[in-house]
């Protein structure tokens, strides 16, 4: 797991879903963010629209998420989100 990022997604009822990925691309209300392995640490307000994951295996999940706060620290990200649901 050297090039993951750790992500965990929890839900109002404390449903979480934990992904390993490469690539995040998250909706706030200055624009998108894309998070790579590395970045810095950061807490910000998520705004709704499309969430992007890129997994390990270079596929691909798109959930449309409502409001939220993202935290990154030490390649490991926690989405706190008012709904979320999974695109075909």
């Amino acid at each position: 797991m050297g090039k993951a990022i750790h992500l965990k997604m929890v839900s109002p009822g404390g449903e979480a879903e934990e992904f390993d990925c490469v690539y995040v691309n998250l909706p706030t209300d200055a624009g998108s963010i894309g998070v790579l392995r590395g970045h810095a640490p950061i807490i910000c307000a998520l705004v709704p629209g499309r969430l992007r994951i890129r997994l390990t295996d270079d596929s691909e999940l798109r959930y449309s998420i409502e409001s939220g706060i993202a935290r990154v620290a030490s390649d490991e990200m926690t989405l706190l989100l008012s709904g979320a649901k999974k695109e075909e």
